[in-house]
């Protein structure tokens, strides 16, 4: 039997309400000490509330910081293959 992942469609617009949402990371056994210093330092804006995870991380932030985030991944040539809200995560 196959796993299935259900995930939520995440609408950027809804900027009120925090989600968890999950960001799928490649090489993430050589991403993890770029990811605690720029998403875990006391400095960062995100700063507990996030967690890593073995291929990826989750972040407590509202939808429209998405962006936000994938622009800082990008920046760090962090490689992204996707970004998803769980299903039941709230």
């Amino acid at each position: 039997m196959d796993n299935t992942l259900l995930i939520n469609k995440i609408n950027i617009q809804e900027t009120d309400e925090k989600r968890n949402v999950f960001f799928l990371i490649g090489d993430m056994d050589k991403n993890i000490k770029i990811l605690l210093d720029n998403f875990n330092s006391v400095e960062s804006k995100y700063y507990g509330l996030g967690k890593l995870k073995y291929n990826g991380m989750s972040l407590n932030i509202l939808t429209s910081e998405i962006p936000e985030v994938v622009e800082k991944l990008v920046e760090l040539k962090v490689k992204l293959y996707g970004v998803y809200e769980l299903y039941g995560s709230n």
